[in-house]
């Protein structure tokens, strides 16, 4: 017998399994917000609440991680185009993520009083710790930011 590998189909297409899908790519926001307003079909208006929520949280893990982590290890950019440690930039990617994905964004306040929870458990308690930091610390850095975001608007 000769040993023969069998190829599969996404092989044979050319598809390869470990590729970032295209719409998880990282784009300009602008662009992002358009391509996603198509997916999701928003309208204008939650596609900006969208941005606009999607900024703010990369906002609070970028203050999270200049007051917790070293300043040395701050090599990559946040959404907010913040530096930030490689542990915060993979949070900041699944938290734009999930926003990007939420079903719910045009009518919920926050993330909190939804009934369908997008972030895994283990994410979930990272990002409360993060805006259990942030919170505070967001009224003095970003103030506007910090309000809309209590608000829920």
């Amino acid at each position: 017998l000769s040993a023969r590998r069998v190829v599969t189909r996404r092989e044979r297409e050319g598809d390869n399994p470990f590729e970032i899908p295209e719409r998880t790519r990282r784009a300009p926001s602008s662009y992002a917000t358009i391509t996603f307003m198509k997916e999701l079909n928003d309208t204008p208006q939650t596609a900006k609440r969208r941005a606009r929520e999607k900024r703010t949280v990369s906002q609070m893990i970028a203050l999270y991680c200049m007051g917790n982590h070293d300043a040395s290890a701050r090599t990559e950019r946040a959404v907010c185009g913040e530096l930030v440690c490689p542990e915060c930039a993979a949070l900041d990617a699944y938290a734009a993520l999930r926003t990007d994905r939420c079903r719910k964004m045009d009518v919920k306040t926050s993330c909190d009083e939804c009934e369908h929870h997008c972030y895994k458990p283990e994410e979930r308690e990272r990002i409360r710790a993060v805006m259990r930091y942030a919170g505070p610390r967001m009224l003095k850095k970003h103030p506007l930011a910090a309000i809309r975001h209590l608000l829920g608007k």
